[in-house]
């Protein structure tokens, strides 16, 4: 008997199916873009504008005042995207939209409190882009989003 036959799921056991196939995929996903992000966030704190910053610290805030996923996600997305723009390198912004479109689809609900945790990764990158310290940029980048490797539903399942 098919699993549409045996208990009515086929569609959403194939759904999970997929995402666990996936886990490999997704962890070389992440890796990209700690990479091109951490890129783009050194970049940036040379780079950025006194706009950027406020535009960046507004984004903070709006996150750390939310209780909803679907609102943070979008500020989130907004974020990350606008320390990109920060480094003035355009032809290079595909690069960092690629990977964070391939990614999306994978990522699920998150508590609120893991997320205002998130947050306050973002506010220290902040820091970081307004001192101009394209280290710590890098760094804290590159570790907030090497983060997803546990956070994410790949760190919830014995592959990867």
């Amino acid at each position: 008997m098919g699993g549409a036959q045996q208990g009515g799921h086929h569609g959403a056991d194939d759904q999970v199916r997929s995402f666990l196939d996936d886990d490999s995929h997704v962890h070389t996903l992440i890796d990209e873009r700690a990479v091109i992000e951490a890129g783009f966030a050194a970049l940036a704190a040379g780079a950025r504008s006194e706009d950027d910053l406020a535009r960046l610290r507004r984004l903070t805030a709006r996150m750390a005042e939310t209780g909803s996923w679907a609102e943070f996600r979008n500020l989130d997305r907004a974020f990350h995207q606008l320390v990109v723009a920060s480094a003035r390198t355009p032809r290079a912004e595909g690069q960092a939209a690629r990977v964070t479109e391939a990614l999306d689809p994978y990522f699920l609900p998150y508590s609120m409190g893991l997320l205002h945790d998130s947050n306050r990764e973002h506010e220290r990158i902040v820091a970081a882009l307004e001192a101009g310290d394209a280290g710590a940029a890098a760094r804290l980048t590159a570790a907030h989003v090497q983060e997803l490797h546990d956070s994410m539903y790949v760190g919830l399942t014995n592959a990867g």
